[in-house]
């Protein structure tokens, strides 16, 4: 999950709605690729809600469109040295 910062409005309200599981971590699309970085992962890229859904060519405009709430990290795992 993004942090409150990096939310739009409706992702901030879906946090901030009470029940189900509670959300533990929040961290930047920047300290995750830091976080991969430092257990061997390369060439991370964050791809947000919006983004996977563009690149589907699926769009919405009701209450269902993607919000900016979480990213999806896509990273490669680097090469034992020889």
């Amino acid at each position: 999950m993004l942090p409150a910062l990096d939310r739009d409005e409706t992702g901030d309200a879906y946090v901030a709605a009470e029940g189900g599981e509670p959300w533990r971590t929040f961290l930047s699309t920047s300290d995750m690729a830091a976080l991969l970085g430092r257990h061997g992962f390369t060439k991370t890229r964050a791809v947000s809600q919006r983004e996977s859904v563009a690149e589907t060519q699926w769009s919405r405009t009701d209450t269902l469109c993607p919000i900016r709430l979480s990213a999806i990290a896509l990273a490669v795992v680097s090469p034992a040295p020889a």
